[in-house]
């Protein structure tokens, strides 16, 4: 939320860059040829914030929610003999407080052939909301960029957004039988409008619940006994017609009304 790295791209060689920053607006201020200028020196309504020849730089200690403006100024030569190039101007806006903490507790519930229902404890704040990721099969290997909005539907790496939300709930269904889900749960502070969404990555509440399977079509039919004695007895039926992948077999003392 008040860091981020600065990459500048050139198509042409060049010795070095001078880059200077302002809040709030586009600096004004332009280098003069054969003057040197040094890190955190004011220069017109801007401070420079770099001088060097890597294209890329970190800033770091910036303000939460604060734009800031980038004049940079590609440069050949040395000391005394400085030639700098024409403007080029950016900017881009920090980003929310970090989540305090992300989600816990994990509790998986009303798991059928076609719905996972599950809730989890809250993070602590700041927090805007949450961003609920599912994979099928394995777990989920994407996160979040900071600063983007997601809503339901759209891919995080190889997983999909089920859910974006302030609820600790949420109940997921259209699901397929006996099929394993995986979860990514997702604490942010921020709001969609200024694209200033903080995604807390490094705190993910992950779980897993696999679906039942299809509820047979038919149950068996034609009970019969025989070989019936003072101790035992052989039962038989036919079969559920449809197929299914085995039989449960309660037995009742005293009354012939199953209650299970």
């Amino acid at each position: 939320a008040t860091s981020f790295t600065v990459t500048i791209s050139t198509a042409a060689a060049t010795d070095g860059f001078l880059v200077i920053r302002k809040t709030g607006a586009v600096p004004t201020g332009v280098p003069e040829n054969g003057v040197t200028y040094s890190q955190n020196a004011s220069l017109g309504d801007g401070l420079v914030v770099y001088v060097g020849a890597t294209a890329s730089f970190e800033q770091t200690g910036l303000i939460t929610l604060t734009t800031y403006h980038y004049a940079v100024f590609a440069y050949n030569g040395t000391s005394g003999t400085y030639h700098y190039s024409a403007v080029l101007n950016s900017n881009v806006s920090t980003l929310a407080t970090d989540p305090g903490s992300g989600p816990s507790a994990l509790v998986v519930s009303n798991v059928s052939e076609s719905e996972i229902d599950f809730s989890f404890t809250a993070a602590s704040a700041p927090v805007t909301g949450y961003l609920i990721l599912r994979k099928a099969d394995s777990e989920a290997t994407g996160v979040p960029d900071g600063g983007t909005v997601y809503n339901v539907g759209n891919q995080i790496g190889d997983a999909e957004v089920v859910y974006k939300g302030t609820s600790v709930t949420f109940e997921d269904n259209g699901l397929q039988p006996s099929t394993h889900y995986y979860y990514s749960i997702i604490a942010f502070n921020g709001q969609d409008a200024d694209n200033s969404i903080n995604y807390l990555n490094t705190a993910v509440l992950t779980g897993s619940q696999r679906t039942l399977a299809s509820e047979p079509t038919n149950q068996p039919t034609n009970l019969q006994f025989s070989a019936v004695t003072s101790s035992s007895l052989s039962g038989s039926y036919t079969a559920a017609t449809g197929g299914a992948d085995g039989y449960l077999i309660v037995r009742n003392e005293g009354t012939d009304a199953y209650t299970g």
